[in-house]
């Protein structure tokens, strides 16, 4: 018997033959939560940001690949993230959740999240070094956590803070489309006390939610000083 993390209700996790040979297929969350998540179906999603391509117009797709993509991709932040895979869309039951998690603080919630993030970290990244996108010292001293190592963590590999965020900026979520994917100076840094892990290695950055991809691509400008082999991402949710 466990209890939901979300709405705190009794439920009997499901026991079955994988859970004696794989990862813990309990979630955290009951079967009504859980069923609220949207799945991003990998067959239908931008081959580069994981956006589900159902949710957009037609015309804004070519070769699998959604008009945000190829604008980065024709632009001097070509070639600059292999992938993003998100979990899930980023609707309303997730908004909620994700702002309990990290605008109030209800931490416990990630692990409702643990056995889809192994899974697709052993899917599609398997061996790549973890990096979790960092906050600022001043976000960091407000919020008091880092929502993007909690979800690194889940992933039970050691975690590499290779990068710095040198410069403080104003909460994405309060920035428009337009401000978001405008070019201004890159708020971080390579950590080169990792230098020798991350040099010509595969990196896998961690974050909460992917929007436009401003912030995966800035974070990875600046591990490039590393000459990685390839930078990935893997976000909990791919917002509109």
């Amino acid at each position: 018997m466990g209890y939901c993390l979300w709405c705190h209700q009794a439920f009997q996790p499901k026991i079955g033959f994988r859970s004696f040979f794989s990862i813990d297929i309990h979630t955290g969350f009951c079967s009504i939560c859980y069923k609220q998540l949207q799945p991003i179906d990998e067959r239908e999603c931008c081959r580069i940001c994981g956006r589900h391509l159902k949710l957009i117009d037609a015309k804004y797709i070519k070769d699998d690949v959604c008009r945000d993509c190829r604008l980065w991709e024709n632009s001097e932040w070509r070639g600059l993230l292999c992938k993003n895979r998100s979990l899930y869309v980023y609707n309303d039951f997730l908004k909620e959740v994700v702002k309990a998690f990290k605008f109030q603080g209800d931490v416990a919630l990630v692990h409702g999240f643990k056995t889809d993030v192994c899974r697709f970290y052993k899917k599609h990244f398997r061996n790549a070094v973890v990096v979790p996108v960092p906050l600022s010292f001043e976000r960091l001293a407000e919020r008091g956590f880092n929502q993007s190592e909690h979800i690194a963590a889940l992933i039970e590999k050691p975690v590499c803070h290779g990068l710095i965020r040198a410069i403080h900026e104003n909460k994405q979520s309060k920035k428009g489309r337009k401000e978001r994917m405008a070019h201004r100076e890159n708020p971080f840094k390579a950590n080169q006390k990792f230098k020798e892990r991350l040099e010509g290695q595969s990196v896998l950055l961690i974050d909460d939610i992917y929007t436009t991809g401003a912030t995966i691509r800035m974070a990875a400008e600046a591990l490039r000083i590393f000459k990685p082999k390839e930078v990935n991402a893997l976000t909990l949710a791919r917002g509109a």
